[in-house]
């Protein structure tokens, strides 16, 4: 990247985190590059290694049948709201259902079913895409990723999001990557 001056860069989480580790991250200059998080949430302690650097950094969300991405934050608003991925881009509607799943409508960029399932329904009634995804919403406008649905834990009359819990372990000096999910019960 240094040495091309390549401009924008995406990855997943965890190759943002490896390059972060990396003995040349401390010892080239990467300020050219825009660096793109998808496909999960970018731990905190991981973005600040590159805003700590002064470098250009935001968190986009896409899915499959909806993408290649949703939503937009700059990197300058990013830096203070590390776990959001902003606001819906334009000719796209988003709503949360009353448990929080992420609803998007948004012609053209939605797909129209799964091939050859017919039986499966990825749409509400009024035509919104049932993502699986939980979100909240803050007083600005801007979504937050919480988890995926089928991982959130329901634990003495409480909701707990696999993610959270990832991303304190994470953040421990000794696990260097954790995974949690719901279990069937």
């Amino acid at each position: 990247m240094a040495r091309e001056k390549c401009t924008v860069y995406m990855g997943v989480p965890t190759m943002l985190d490896s390059i972060s580790k990396s003995p040349l991250f401390d010892r080239v200059d990467l300020s050219h590059v825009l660096f793109i998080s998808g496909g999960g949430p970018l731990l905190p302690n991981v973005a600040k290694r590159f805003i700590d650097k002064g470098y250009r950094l935001f968190q986009g969300y896409g899915l499959t049948e909806a993408g290649p991405n949703n939503f937009y934050i700059s990197p300058e608003r990013y830096k203070d709201k590390l776990m959001s991925v902003g606001k819906p881009l334009l000719f796209i509607e988003m709503r949360l259902s009353s448990d929080g799943e992420l609803l998007i409508k948004g012609p053209p960029h939605v797909f129209k079913g799964y091939w050859n399932r017919p039986s499966e329904k990825p749409f509400t009634s009024d035509g919104y895409l049932m993502t699986g995804d939980l979100f909240t919403v803050d007083n600005e406008g801007d979504f937050s990723f919480l988890d995926r649905k089928k991982d959130m834990i329901k634990t003495g009359g409480e909701n707990v999001y696999s993610t959270e819990v990832e991303v304190a372990l994470k953040q421990l000096p000794y696990i260097d990557d954790a995974t949690v999910f719901g279990g069937a019960g």
